[in-house]
C-alpha cells in the first residue's frame, strides 16, 4: 500500500541519517591535529572557490545565489563539504588498506566475462531456395551477370521466405540448419555467394552480405579497467560491511522512537 511504501521510505532514511551521522562522530574522532589544520586549509579553498563561483568574490552575492542554486547558504554548504572530506578520508583510511585485487582475480574475471571483451562476429546472410534445376540454372545464370543477389531472393522464384525475406544474421558459432550450407558459407567473404547446392531435392544459393567483427579487447588492454572495477566492488561490499556495523555497536535511540519523534533522537 501507499501508507507502507511511505512508512518502509521513512524508516530506510531515518536509518541513513542515523548511519551517517555515527560514522561522522567517528571520522571527526579521528582526526589529529594535524589533519584537522589540513582541513581547515581545504576548507579555506573551498570558501574562496564557492566565492569565486557563486559570487565573483562576494560573500552576500555568494548567499543568494547559492540558495537559489542549491537551497543552502554559504556557511552550509562548507560544512556539507567538511563532513563529506572528513567521512571520505575515514573511510579511505579504514577500507582501502582492505581492497586487495590480484592478478589470479583479474584472470578470472576476464574468462567469465570473455564475450564482454571479445564479442563474436555477426554474419548477415542472403539465402534463396529455388525449385527445378530451370529456376537454379536461372539464379546461376543472373548471378554470372553479376545480378544484385537480393533483388533475386525477392523474386517469385525464391521459395524460402522467413519473416526479413532471405536475410538472416548468424552471431558466432551459430549456423544454419543444414550442414551443406554452412559448408559453403564457410568459404566466402562478405560479397561472395555459392550455389546451387542441393540440400533433401531443393537446390539453394547463400551468400555473405557482410561480417561484422566487433573490437577485439585482450587481457593486457583490459586488466586496468578490470581491476578498478573489481576494486570498487570490494569497497562497496566493505563499506556496506562496515556501515552495518558501525550501526550494530553504535549507540541511539531505537529507529522507531525516531520515526515517531526524529528532531528529537539523532545520534
Amino acid at each position: 500500500t501507499g501508507a507502507g511504501r511511505l512508512s518502509e521510505a521513512i524508516s530506510l532514511r531515518v536509518r541513513e541519517v542515523v548511519q551517517n551521522a555515527l560514522v561522522l562522530g567517528e571520522a571527526e574522532r579521528d582526526l589529529d591535529d594535524g589533519e584537522r589544520e589540513r582541513l581547515a586549509y581545504v576548507l579555506q579553498e573551498h570558501r574562496e572557490e564557492l566565492l569565486r563561483r557563486y559570487g565573483l568574490g562576494s560573500a552576500a552575492l555568494a548567499e543568494q545565489r547559492l540558495q537559489e542554486a542549491r537551497g543552502i547558504g554559504l556557511e552550509q554548504a562548507i560544512e556539507e563539504y567538511r563532513q563529506i572530506v572528513v567521512v571520505r578520508r575515514y573511510l579511505d583510511e579504514k577500507l582501502n588498506p582492505l581492497v586487495n585485487v590480484t592478478r589470479r582475480d583479474i584472470e578470472r574475471y576476464y574468462t567469465e566475462n570473455e564475450a564482454d571483451f571479445n564479442p563474436p562476429a555477426k554474419r548477415v546472410v542472403r539465402l534463396i531456395r529455388v525449385a527445378g534445376e530451370a529456376n537454379a540454372e536461372a539464379v546461376a545464370a543472373a548471378l554470372d551477370d553479376a545480378a544484385d543477389f537480393a533483388a533475386l531472393e525477392a523474386t517469385e522464384v525464391n521459395l524460402f521466405k522467413p519473416s526479413a525475406g532471405g536475410r538472416v544474421e548468424l552471431t558466432g558459432d551459430k549456423a544454419l540448419a543444414s550442414a551443406a550450407l554452412n559448408d559453403a558459407l564457410a568459404g566466402l567473404a562478405p560479397g561472395e555467394h555459392a550455389g546451387p547446392i542441393v540440400v533433401d531435392a531443393a537446390m539453394w544459393f547463400v551468400q555473405v552480405e557482410s561480417v561484422d567483427q566487433p573490437p577485439q579487447v585482450s587481457l593486457k588492454d583490459a586488466q586496468l579497467s578490470i581491476e578498478r572495477a573489481l576494486r570498487e566492488q570490494q569497497r562497496r561490499i566493505l563499506h556496506d560491511r562496515f556501515m552495518q556495523k558501525v550501526l550494530s555497536e553504535g549507540s541511539y535511540t531505537p529507529f522507531e522512537t525516531m520515526i515517531l519523534r526524529p528532531e528529537n533522537h539523532l545520534p
